[in-house]
C-alpha cells in the first residue's frame, strides 16, 4: 500500500512539473551556418547523466553518447557523413525522454524549432505474484502492452485506452520460470522491462 501511494505521489509531482513547464523545450539545438554540425545545449538539466541518441527515419541508431552535465552542459555533434533526411535527436534522463528533430537538406543542417515531444518513463514494480505499471502520457491515447518470453513469443497482449495516466496490475503467478520482457508503447514511445520469474 505504501509503495502504491509513493507511485501516485511521483505521478502527481510529474504532472505538476509538466504543467509548470508548459510547452518549453528543455533541449536547445543550435545549428552552425553552412555546415552539418549543431550544438546540443543541455544546461536546463542540472547535474544529470543524459543519454543522447541520433536516430534516422528507419529507427536505426546512428550515434549514442552519454553526457554528464556535472562536467559539461553542451556537446557538439557533426553529421557531415549523413545523407539528406530527417533525423531524431533523443535526450533521455532518469524520468523522461525528449525528442527533437534536425533536417539535412542540400548538405545543410537545420534544427526543426517547431517540433519537440516529451515522453515520461513508466514506473515498473514487481512483487512475487504481480507486476505493476504506472505511466503518465499526455493526452488521450491507447497503449499497447505485451509480455514476451525468451524466444520472443507473446504470452500476453493488451490494448489499454487511457486519459493520460495508466495504472495497471498484472498477475504473473502463472508464468513458468524464466525471463520475460514487458513492453509498453504509446504515442510512438516504447519502454521495456525484464521480468524474472523464479
Amino acid at each position: 500500500m505504501k509503495s502504491m501511494k509513493l507511485i501516485n505521489a511521483i505521478l502527481i509531482v510529474m504532472v505538476t512539473w509538466f504543467t509548470s513547464m508548459g510547452s518549453n523545450n528543455p533541449v536547445h539545438l543550435i545549428s552552425y551556418p553552412n555546415t552539418k554540425t549543431f550544438i546540443l545545449d543541455a544546461q536546463n538539466y542540472a547535474e544529470s547523466e543524459l543519454k543522447i541518441e541520433i536516430i534516422d527515419m528507419e529507427k536505426i541508431v546512428l550515434m549514442s553518447h552519454v553526457l554528464d552535465t556535472r562536467d559539461q552542459d553542451a556537446i557538439k555533434i557533426n553529421m557531415k557523413n549523413l545523407p539528406d533526411g530527417i533525423y531524431s535527436v533523443f535526450v533521455e534522463d532518469e524520468i523522461k525522454r525528449v525528442e527533437n528533430k534536425v533536417i539535412i537538406k542540400y548538405d545543410l543542417l537545420m534544427a526543426d524549432v517547431e517540433y519537440h515531444h516529451i515522453s515520461y518513463k513508466p514506473i515498473f514494480r514487481q512483487t512475487e505474484n504481480y507486476f505493476d505499471l504506472s505511466w503518465m502520457q499526455l493526452g488521450e491515447e491507447t497503449a499497447e502492452i505485451t509480455i514476451e518470453d525468451n524466444e520472443h513469443n507473446q504470452v500476453f497482449t493488451e490494448t489499454v485506452e487511457h486519459d493520460g495516466i495508466i495504472q495497471r496490475r498484472y498477475d504473473i503467478s502463472k508464468l513458468e520460470k524464466g525471463n520475460y520482457v514487458f513492453n509498453v508503447e504509446s504515442q510512438g514511445a516504447s519502454f521495456s522491462k525484464v521480468i524474472m520469474i523464479k
